[in-house]
């Protein structure tokens, strides 16, 4: 699976803490989390793969799929527990604060994988 930015304001290292992909597992009700970018080792610190720009994506696996027949089916940048269902969901969340305010969690999109 791959979450494209689809344009619009940039995803910045002096707000972002992080930029995180959630998966849900429908039949299990379990989550796993890909971290697209995070600061390291707080808000004040800088991370790594700053800025988020329109055109820029991740991908993740599906741990039961081999996607370029190498045998290894870690292919993407980033890798979830389960495979992907049809029921299953994603959604795309960013923690961070506007200058300097408090630090505040906001879904920036949610997606049914189908």
């Amino acid at each position: 699976m791959t979450v494209e930015h689809a344009g619009g304001q940039a995803i910045t290292d002096r707000t972002t803490e992080n930029l995180t992909l959630v998966f849900e597992d429908a039949s299990a009700g379990t989550t796993s989390r890909v971290a697209w970018v995070s600061d390291v080792g707080g808000p004040i610190e800088r991370g790594f793969d700053y800025p988020v720009e329109g055109g820029d994506a991740l991908s993740v696996d599906d741990p039961t799929v081999d996607a370029d027949s190498d045998e290894n089916a870690l292919d993407a940048d980033g890798s979830v527990g389960f495979a992907f269902e049809s029921d299953d969901q994603v959604r795309v969340v960013w923690t961070g604060s506007r200058f300097g305010g408090d630090a505040r969690t906001v879904t920036l999109a949610n997606a049914t994988i189908g």
